[in-house]
């Protein structure tokens, strides 16, 4: 059954029962995975999804229920769930209304691309060989694990209130790992997103996997301690954001006291040297669109201006305890993964986070350097999103002496605080490079400690 159909089921059922106000998302997704073991292809699987969330208001009282659904039936039920989920649910009195129609559309990105909606399982095999294959190095190499994803998703608001939109994309995403043989194994790994098949080259993700485990091979345990310039690559930078900056600019944390940046706005939060946008309309945005989960208009928006920050982002819920306009930040959609997303709450999230990139290559950036380190690969790069600490495990990294790396070492912790390191930006390079849901450029920073094993 067509996702149509099935809205307008659960709608007619949810409408009937009485509520106040009806919301119905809907998706329908398809995703095509192939995964690498041991150097070779061993599984493409297909699944194909489609489901519903429906959220009511009775009053103040709010209910949701979720589920896959195929059927009529099925539609109704769910419906119908919500209904008496709500009926139960206590009194939520800060609750306004869910969206009202009437935002105009203000980005179209283009972020759909037939190439990707019908890359076939064959086709899949030709780009993951093409990666192994420009990874390997004779017997000196072997890639343990991959994966290739590509997915379509079509997702539907509508509501009561005379919401009632459409959203289509498409995406691809890798992500690779190559080890060394030999006594002391070194890894590479290496991932790529993007809505487009455009961008992706497999000979030079494969080359730089290669580059990348001979490189990790050669390290040495760093001793010691060091404070002073360190340099963080997009892989990297943009988990340790979303989780710091990415947490702090929601209206949501806010409210729930958990943002290091309450009651900042107008107020210089980082360097001058950093602004940070929310741009739907960039089509490398792996969340790009023209409305958010929640059917309101999407818009680009600074967030950060040359170390003030401006704004923060707003779902409908907390927009109305501000007696504001949602700021089309309610998101369900994850931007490496589109299967069961109607079992996901609405949350608040940049769209699609963009650091304004500086004028320096990323060569030239470390060329500046007389003496620091360039970070290549932490374990598991998040910090905490309320005081912003972290303390990563360094897997990769390069000591740099006169603008050149001389060192290649691991065993070592990165310690220090991101809100503190964004206040003391370095330099910006010009590589802007899609990761996750953010669109990052390498950032060197001062004052970020180093801690060796010995």
């Amino acid at each position: 059954m067509d996702l149509d159909s099935i809205m307008s089921s659960a709608y007619r059922a949810a409408t009937k029962e009485g509520p106040d106000q009806v919301e119905i998302y809907g998706v329908a997704t398809r995703t095509l995975s192939l995964y690498v073991d041991d150097s070779a292809v061993k599984n493409i699987e297909e699944k194909i999804d489609q489901g519903l969330i429906v959220r009511i208001a009775d009053g103040k009282r709010l209910g949701q229920s979720s589920a896959a659904c195929s059927t009529l039936k099925e539609a109704e039920l769910t419906a119908r769930a919500a209904v008496r989920t709500a009926r139960l649910s206590p009194v939520d009195e800060m609750f306004r209304q869910f969206p009202a129609a009437g935002g105009k559309v203000r980005v179209r990105p283009r972020v759909w691309d037939e190439n990707v909606a019908h890359l076939s399982g064959q086709e899949l095999v030709d780009i993951a060989k093409l990666i192994v294959d420009s990874s390997l190095e004779g017997d000196k190499i072997k890639v343990p694990r991959g994966m290739v994803r590509t997915a379509s998703l079509e997702s539907k608001v509508r509501n009561s209130n005379g919401v009632d939109v459409r959203h289509a994309g498409t995406m691809i995403y890798l992500n690779f790992t190559t080890m060394t043989n030999g006594a002391k194994p070194g890894e590479g790994v290496e991932s790529f997103y993007s809505p487009h098949l455009s961008g992706l080259d497999p000979t030079a993700i494969g080359k730089s996997l290669r580059e990348k485990a001979m490189a990790s091979s050669k390290t040495v345990a760093f001793k010691g301690k060091r404070k002073g310039t360190t340099i963080i690559g997009p892989d990297n930078l943009a988990d340790m954001l979303m989780s710091s900056a990415g947490e702090a600019l929601s209206a949501e944390n806010v409210h729930r006291k958990r943002s290091r940046w309450i009651g900042k706005v107008g107020e210089e939060v980082t360097s001058r040297s950093i602004t940070v946008k929310d741009d739907p309309s960039d089509g490398r945005g792996m969340l790009s669109a023209s409305y958010d989960d929640e059917g309101v208009a999407a818009s680009k928006k600074t967030l950060v201006e040359k170390g003030v920050l401006k704004s923060y982002i707003y779902d409908s819920y907390n927009a109305s305890l501000d007696s504001i306009e949602p700021s089309g930040n309610g998101l369900r959609r994850r931007p490496d993964d589109v299967q069961g997303i109607y079992l996901d709450p609405v949350g608040v999230s940049p769209m699609n986070m963009v650091v304004t990139p500086g004028r320096k290559s990323k060569e030239e950036l470390i060329a500046s350097v007389d003496d620091g380190v360039l970070i290549d690969r932490v374990a598991h790069p998040e910090v905490n999103p309320i005081t912003g600490a972290f303390g990563l495990e360094v897997r990769c990294g390069f000591i740099i002496k006169g603008g050149e790396m001389v060192k290649t070492i691991d065993r070592a912790l990165l310690i220090g605080n991101m809100f503190d390191a964004l206040r003391n930006v370095h330099d910006i390079a010009s590589d802007s490079t899609v990761f996750r849901s953010c669109i990052v450029p390498t950032v060197s920073f001062d004052g970020i400690e180093l801690v060796g094993s010995g």
